[in-house]
C-alpha cells in the first residue's frame, strides 16, 4: 500500500490503483495449473491484536496453510514492530495534521477515492473508508 510521502494527487493515484490492482488480481482467471487468491490483510486488526504473533499465524499463514512455530512468529513481529514507522525510518516526522490544502486534494478525489474503495470492498468484504479527523475537517 502506498503511503503520503509525496503529493497527495500522487498518493491518491497509487493508493486507488493500488486497490484497483488488488481487484484485477482476484478476478483475474487463472492459467491453467496456478490456483490465483488474493486476501485483505488487515493492517488495523494486526496492530490492535493482544497476541500478534497468534494473529499473523492465523491471519496471514493460515490462510495460505503454512504452519510456522510461535517463537518464529514472535522473531517476525520483533523484528517488523514499528520499523516502518516514518521518523524512525527517516530520521524526520511527518506533519500529524493535515492541511487545508490536503482536504481540499482530497475532496478534490472524493468521488474517484469514494469508487475505488467502494469497489474493493465489495469484492473482498472489507470496510475500508476514508476519515479524516473531525476536528481536522472542520477546520478545514
Amino acid at each position: 500500500m502506498p503511503w503520503f510521502s509525496d503529493s497527495l494527487d500522487q498518493f491518491v493515484t497509487r493508493y486507488c490503483d493500488s486497490l484497483d490492482q488488488a481487484r484485477a488480481i482476484a478476478e483475474a482467471p487463472a492459467v491453467e495449473g496456478l490456483a490465483v487468491d488474493i486476501h485483505a490483510l488487515d493492517l488495523d486488526a494486526f496492530i490492535a491484536a493482544p497476541d500478534k504473533p497468534a494473529w499473523l499465524g492465523q491471519h496471514l499463514f493460515g490462510p495460505l496453510d503454512v504452519a510456522v512455530a510461535p517463537e518464529a512468529l514472535a522473531r517476525i513481529v520483533a523484528g517488523t514492530d514499528n520499523r516502518n514507522a516514518t521518523e524512525r525510518a527517516t530520521g524526520s516526522a511527518r506533519p500529524k495534521v493535515l492541511s487545508a490544502e490536503d482536504h481540499a486534494g482530497l475532496r478534490r478525489h472524493a468521488g474517484r477515492l469514494d469508487d475505488a474503495i467502494g469497489a474493493y470492498n465489495t469484492r473482498f468484504g472489507t470496510a475500508l473508508a476514508l476519515r479524516l479527523p473531525l476536528a481536522e475537517a472542520q477546520a478545514a
